[in-house]
C-alpha cells in the first residue's frame, strides 16, 4: 500500500490543529463565563453579552385545579407552556404540572384540544405537550420538591428543574385561591410562607440568578407576600380582596376556557419574537383593570438590583441561541523538520470560505 505523500500529511496536520486552536478558543471563553458566574459578576464576552443576560431559563408551569369545570386554569398553565416553548425555551428546562386532563375529559366536544380564545384560532394541546406532572401527582409537596430539587430516588430527570446561580427562573401558578394560599386540586393548601420558604432555600443552594413569579388566582398578589429572597419579581393577577375573573365562556362545552388576565399576557406575547425587547412595564401597561375586572399587582420589593419596569420579558419567557459568523480564512504552515513544530499564521480577510473536510483525515475514530 502506498504511504501518503509528506504535503498530504502535513495538510492534515494543518487541519487538524486549526480543529485544536478553535476548540481550545471555544473552551477558554466558556471558561471565562463560568469563572464570572462563580464569582458573582460576568465580563463581556464576544457575543456582547452583558452581565444581567442568564445563562439560561427555566421554567415551572402549574395548573393546580382538577376537575371538568376548571377547564380555564388548564388552558391558563399550557397557554403560558405554549408561549416558552415558542419564545426558545426547550422542553427539557420545562416542568409542567397539571392536575386534570382537560383535552381527553369524556365531556371535551373537542377531544383532545384544548383552546385559549373564544374563536378557536389557539390550539394549546398539541402533539408535542410534554405533562411532567399529572392528576394526583399534582400536590403541595411535589410543587415544593421540585423547586427545592429534594426529591425521592429515582426520580427521573425530566421531573426536576436543574437551573444554577446564573439562570433565570420562570414560576407561574394557576388555580383558586384565596388571603395568603392556593388550593391544590380542592384538598389540599400551599400557603403564601411556604411558597416564600422554598424559594429561600432556593437561593440559599444557589438555584437561580432572577425569578419571576406569575399568578393567576383570586388574590393572586397575596401568595407572594411573604417572599424574602432577593431578586425575585412577582406579578399577580389580583389584589388583596379581589378576585381573578375567567373569560370567553364557549357553549360547546359548557364551560369558560381561559381567566382574562393569562389571556391578555398571551394576547400581547403572541406578537412577540424570542429576541423582542419587548418589557415588563410595557406587559403591565396592557393588563388594565378594564380588560381584567381587577388589579395587576407587580410586587418588586426584593427585586432592588434594577430597575423591574425595564426589565426585558425574554430574559424569563425566552431563550435565543447566540451564535458568531466567522469570516475569512486561514492557511496554517507546520514546520516539518523542527521537533517543535513553529507555526505561521496567514490571514486572508475576503469572503467566507468553506471546504469539506473527511473527520478520519483529522485522526478522529468513526464508530
Amino acid at each position: 500500500m502506498a504511504r501518503p505523500s509528506r504535503t498530504t500529511t502535513r495538510a492534515t496536520g494543518a487541519r487538524a490543529l486549526v480543529c485544536v486552536v478553535v476548540l481550545a478558543r471555544v473552551v477558554a471563553a466558556r471558561g471565562a463565563v463560568g469563572d464570572g458566574g462563580r464569582n458573582g459578576t460576568r465580563a463581556r464576552d464576544d457575543f456582547g453579552v452583558g452581565a444581567d443576560a442568564p445563562d439560561d431559563t427555566w421554567a415551572l408551569v402549574v395548573d393546580a385545579s382538577r376537575y371538568w369545570f376548571n377547564y380555564r386554569h388548564g388552558a391558563n398553565a399550557l397557554s403560558v407552556y405554549r408561549t416558552v416553548k415558542r419564545m426558545g425555551v426547550p422542553d427539557s428546562r420545562v416542568v409542567l404540572m397539571l392536575a386534570d386532563d382537560h383535552a381527553c375529559d369524556a365531556r371535551n366536544a373537542r377531544h383532545g384540544r384544548i383552546y385559549g380564545d373564544d374563536r378557536g384560532h389557539v390550539e394549546l394541546y398539541g402533539n408535542d405537550v410534554e405533562v411532567d406532572y399529572r392528576g394526583s401527582e399534582v400536590t403541595p409537596e411535589a410543587l415544593v420538591r421540585v423547586l427545592t430539587n429534594r426529591h425521592p430516588r429515582g426520580t427521573p430527570r425530566s421531573k426536576k428543574l436543574l437551573p444554577g446561580p446564573r439562570s433565570n427562573v420562570l414560576m407561574y401558578i394557576t388555580g383558586h385561591g384565596g388571603d395568603g394560599f392556593i388550593k391544590f386540586q380542592d384538598q389540599s393548601e400551599l400557603r403564601d410562607e411556604e411558597i416564600a420558604d422554598a424559594l429561600a432555600q432556593m437561593h440559599a443552594k444557589g438555584r437561580y440568578n432572577e425569578m419571576l413569579f406569575l399568578a393567576d388566582t383570586c388574590q393572586a398578589s397575596t401568595l407572594a407576600k411573604a417572599i424574602r429572597s432577593p431578586r425575585i419579581l412577582a406579578l399577580s393577577s389580583s389584589a388583596l380582596g379581589e378576585n381573578s375573573y375567567s373569560h370567553f365562556a364557549d357553549p360547546e362545552i359548557g364551560v369558560h376556557v381561559i381567566d382574562r388576565f393569562t389571556y391578555y399576557m398571551l394576547e400581547f406575547f403572541e406578537k412577540l419574537k424570542p429576541e423582542s425587547s419587548e418589557t415588563m412595564g410595557e406587559l403591565l401597561a396592557t393588563l388594565t383593570k378594564e380588560k381584567l375586572m381587577s388589579t395587576a399587582v407587580l410586587d418588586e420589593k426584593t427585586f432592588t438590583h434594577r430597575d423591574a419596569r425595564s426589565v426585558k420579558l425574554s430574559e424569563f419567557f425566552g431563550a435565543v441561541s447566540r451564535t458568531r459568523v466567522l469570516r475569512g480564512s486561514f492557511n496554517w504552515f507546520v514546520g516539518a523538520k523542527s521537533a517543535s513544530p513553529s507555526i505561521e499564521r496567514v490571514a486572508r480577510a475576503k469572503e467566507t470560505t468553506f471546504e469539506r473536510v473527511d473527520i478520519k483525515d483529522l485522526g478522529f475514530v468513526v464508530v
